[in-house]
């Protein structure tokens, strides 16, 4: 074999054909070398004969997504092609390891919603490695809140949104009112510091664990104060 190793011995049968078994399996696509030696000693030059190529490059390796989710980079057999496929198994990018192991595929659209993203190599004889994986960074806000309530005595505010992000409660002064989590079903009630009652607008806005944050969603407190005393109260002559 390629380090010289002797992996196979017979004899050449009278119709001059010859098959050799060899120890261990040759099948990584390199090169043996082939000789015949004859009954006095005397050996041939030497043949080459490939090896058929059965295995699959090992998983990529060293993964990273651009911080812009435009491109992907790591490391792997040289030669062989890279696929990168996205959460819902489109491929999203393609490229060539070069002879420095090194790779960077090009993403189209960019890869930039937090979601898991496959990576295989497939070398020259169509072998497939493992998958490696890698996040793609999030960029993406949450969707605005919705289905916003405000309680009827003001102390809390209701509503829909991601899953895991951070509610944010702010009154008419930019003031935090409140803050929470969404639960794993999509709702959250959010307690609030103080009764709103004023009427006034709430905005409510979520934030994700990479820190985006949505467009503000609003609702209005309900109107718990009631009118001012009256004053400057007279009854005319007749009464």
């Amino acid at each position: 074999n390629v380090v010289n190793q002797l992996v196979g011995t017979g004899t050449i049968q009278p119709d001059g054909s010859f098959s050799i078994a060899l120890t261990p399996l040759q099948r990584d696509g390199s090169v043996l070398q082939i000789t015949l030696t004859d009954a006095a000693g005397n050996t041939s030059v030497v043949a080459n004969v490939s090896t058929p190529d059965l295995i699959a490059p090992p998983a990529p390796a060293n993964l990273q997504v651009g911080a812009d989710g435009l491109s992907l980079t790591g490391t792997g057999e040289a030669g062989a092609t890279v696929t990168v496929r996205n959460a819902a198994n489109q491929i999203v990018g393609t490229a060539t390891v070069q002879g420095d192991s090194s790779f960077t595929v090009a993403l189209s659209p960019a890869q930039n919603d937090g979601s898991l993203l496959q990576v295989r190599l497939t070398d020259a004889a169509g072998n497939i490695s493992d998958a490696g994986s890698v996040l793609s960074p999030d960029l993406v806000a949450p969707l605005v809140p919705v289905n916003l309530q405000v309680a009827a005595d003001g102390l809390s505010v209701s509503g829909n949104g991601e899953a895991g992000a951070t509610v944010t409660v702010r009154n008419a002064l930019n003031q935090i009112v409140g803050t929470g989590l969404v639960q794993p079903d999509g709702s959250f009630i959010i307690s609030l510091l103080a009764v709103q009652g004023d009427s006034g607008l709430l905005t409510v806005t979520l934030t994700d664990a990479a820190g985006n944050t949505s467009v503000a969603g609003n609702v209005n407190a309900p109107d718990l104060i009631p009118p001012a005393v009256a004053d400057n109260l007279s009854i005319n002559a007749p009464g």
